[in-house]
């Protein structure tokens, strides 16, 4: 039986170990970071938000005046939360955040306010900077930051040595390239030979080159139905 690793914060790892669970899958979690949230400024004009990340929508939840702004998010299960969270008005670019660039250029206008980023610290693209080159009023925010660990728990270290993970779920380069480095600073890089990095994306698949691994999978769309589905395809 495949047993996956997970480290994502969570409230991102519980719908994933329920998923699996389904699928005859055995889940670990070991989160490798969690957010912690910012107070948001006032925001003048705003034409719409735009949200790259499930943490800057549970970063702003307790603001009702911002649910009635239209949003653009970056993928479908960004959507669904944002929905679930009483959002009125959401536009999934179902994909990257290059995808979101482009939605936004064909939906948005230059002459209706302001394009509000609520982003982590940390961000993958600038789209604010793309957007205000092509004429139109962007500002970023962030709402929130992240707090990485800095050591492995001995539990998932006897766990990589003992051979007990198949498979590591990936879903950005900045944890992978985390996880990566945790691995070498406690000298069980090599474990990862018999396992299977599941890459969220192209990008983050290069980050994981960093380590040999048994195999590297990337998921055909960057999003949860397609990771899952790996496991439909490897029975």
């Amino acid at each position: 039986m495949p047993r996956v690793l997970l480290i994502r914060s969570l409230k991102e790892a519980f719908p994933l170990i329920q998923a699996l669970s389904l699928k005859g899958v055995e889940t670990v979690s070991y989160p490798f970071f969690e957010p912690h949230f910012c107070s948001l400024p006032a925001l003048k004009n705003p034409q719409a938000l735009l949200i790259t990340s499930k943490n800057a929508l549970r970063a702003i939840d307790a603001q009702e005046s911002l649910k009635k702004i239209r949003l653009y998010v970056v993928g479908d299960q960004t959507a669904k939360l944002a929905q679930d969270l009483g959002f009125s008005e959401v536009i999934s670019a179902s994909g990257t955040s290059h995808d979101l660039q482009k939605l936004i250029l064909a939906k948005a206008h230059r002459e209706k306010g302001v394009l509000y980023h609520l982003s982590g610290h940390i961000i993958k693209r600038d789209i604010v900077t793309g957007l205000q080159n092509q004429g139109f009023k962007a500002e970023r925010h962030v709402v929130y930051r992240i707090k990485d660990i800095n050591h492995l728990p001995k539990n998932l270290i006897d766990d990589f040595l003992h051979n007990q993970i198949s498979h590591v779920m990936l879903f950005s380069s900045r944890t992978t390239h985390l996880f990566g480095t945790l691995l070498k600073k406690n000298k069980i890089e090599k474990t990862v030979k018999l396992m299977t990095a599941m890459c969220f994306s192209q990008d983050i698949a290069r980050e994981a080159e960093c380590l040999s691994w048994g195999k590297i999978w990337i998921s055909p769309r960057p999003n949860l139905k397609n990771m899952l589905e790996y496991f439909d395809d490897e029975r």
